[in-house]
């Protein structure tokens, strides 16, 4: 088990939609870490009572579950290694092309305003269907991306996560620190209406 926990990912994925966090110096903790992080970004208290000695978080988090296997793995985590030994509350969205296709895409804006309202957010990967995707799933439309979407809403921007290498020549000697390069992911391209030309 020891060494399925210090295999826990502190981020899932390379994309992180807020910015305002610290970068990390590793990208892999055990959970005892992880709790330790999760303890110091909101207020925690242990529980005594019947039996239950999961740390609890005060605030809530969003949870936006996504599509295929992403769905199974994103369970297995949160059913191993996340609830057994976290209590927290849990705000549930599926963004499932399925569902956002039901739902005519509101549950990707609901998700997003929740994200706003508890400031902190848990999304899985999601598909953005393409004419392939529309006929295969026989949607009612071409939904557009649920990162964009969402970004849009929080007015967020994209950092992945830094890759460290050690053959670039420094220009200046004297610099012994990573420069990190973000790249600020907002302009028409992502907010563009997305349309087919039938003529020339």
């Amino acid at each position: 088990m020891s060494k399925i926990l210090r295999l826990f990912p502190i981020i899932a994925s390379s994309r992180v939609a807020n910015a305002g966090s610290k970068s990390l110096k590793r990208r892999y903790c055990t959970l005892s870490e992880l709790v330790v992080l999760f303890c110091q970004r909101f207020p925690t208290t242990n529980t005594s009572g019947a039996g239950d000695a999961r740390v609890v978080v005060h605030n809530p988090v969003v949870d936006l579950d996504g599509d295929e296997m992403t769905r199974i793995i994103w369970a297995k985590i949160k059913e191993k290694l996340i609830l057994p030994y976290v209590k927290l509350d849990i705000k549930y969205y599926d963004l499932g092309m399925e569902n956002r296709d039901a739902t005519n895409d509101q549950v990707t804006v609901d998700a997003a305003e929740a994200i706003k309202k508890y400031n902190v957010g848990i999304k899985c990967a999601t598909i953005t269907p393409d004419e392939r995707r529309v006929e295969e799933f026989n949607l009612k439309k071409m939904w557009k991306s649920p990162n964009g979407t969402i970004r849009n809403i929080l007015n967020g921007v994209i950092f992945r996560e830094p890759i460290l290498l050690n053959n670039v020549p420094r220009i200046v000697p004297g610099w012994t620190k990573p420069i990190i390069i973000g790249r600020h992911a907002f302009g028409d391209q992502y907010k563009a209406t997305d349309m087919i030309i039938d003529r020339p």
